[in-house]
């Protein structure tokens, strides 16, 4: 080969080739191999970009109103922030999870907004759906606390008052039992 030369050497135990140098002759220039480089960082962060919306963190619900309501029921991300921020005092960081508390609190909220299943929440995690049970579980038991000024029932007698008809009758024949 042009531009290559070896040295055959005999041992006593082995053969071996030492190569001293060896070339490689290319046609691309210093530019040409800028712009393919320039090509290569526009894909990478093309596919950046692409797997930051797929993922479910911070980032691929920061600009994105239409994604945040979807998933989560709220209109907004700063709502879903300052919700978030109500809540996480209260739960407990456990070193047995791979997700970070915001990706626990969308987990949270898909399963009830979408009435996703723990498996289909494990899969999109990438969790058992043992860990997808456990902090389900335990992010309602917080919600159910903290968020506990948010639910606003009327009174019995407005309950009552405000009845369908149907619904009254119904009553009233089941309370006669």
């Amino acid at each position: 080969m042009p531009g290559q030369e070896e040295e055959t050497c005999k041992s006593s135990q082995t053969d071996c080739i030492q190569v001293d140098m060896v070339g490689c002759q290319t046609e691309l220039t210093v530019k040409n191999m800028k712009d393919l480089e320039d090509a290569a960082t526009s894909i990478l962060a093309a596919t950046k970009k692409q797997l930051c919306s797929t993922q479910l963190n911070e980032d691929a619900f920061l600009n994105d109103n239409e994604k945040t309501k979807f998933y989560t029921g709220l209109p907004n991300f700063t709502i879903l922030m300052h919700v978030f921020n109500l809540l996480t005092p209260y739960i407990k960081s456990g070193t047995r999870t791979s997700l970070s508390k915001f990706q626990q609190f969308i987990l949270v909220l898909m399963r009830t907004r979408l009435d996703a299943l723990l498996q289909d929440l494990a899969y999109r995690f990438s969790i058992s759906v043992a860990t997808a049970s456990r902090i389900f579980e335990r992010w309602i038991d917080v919600m159910n606390i903290q968020l506990k000024f948010l639910n606003l029932w009327p009174e019995h007698e407005e309950l009552r008052r405000t009845m369908p008809a149907v619904f009254k009758q119904n009553l009233a024949t089941k309370l006669q039992l």
